[in-house]
């Protein structure tokens, strides 16, 4: 998971303007684990992981979405999700 946070993350315990829906850090996550042949677990394993390493879930805007302080996906990250690529496109 170390990996994954440095690689894809922009990662900052405590910051509460960092910020990221936990449905989509886990799929992240999910897609980088397949990728790298790991097993991604469970979206609960997933989340206690995230509060081990100092991440506070908390309820985000008025739709209440699931989401952890100081973490987001990097722009990048984000750029080829929206361009509907995925890990390993371009091996």
């Amino acid at each position: 998971m170390g990996q994954w946070l440095s690689e894809e993350c922009d990662a900052e315990v405590g910051n509460t303007y960092k910020w990221e829906a936990t449905a989509k850090l886990f799929e992240s996550w999910t897609e980088f684990a397949n990728h790298a042949g790991e097993v991604p677990g469970t979206m609960k394993a997933f989340g206690g992981k995230l509060s081990k390493l100092g991440f506070e879930s908390f309820r985000a805007g008025h739709a209440k979405t699931r989401a952890y302080k100081g973490l987001r996906l990097t722009a990048s990250i984000l750029a080829s999700a929206s361009a509907g690529r995925r890990w390993g496109d371009d091996d």
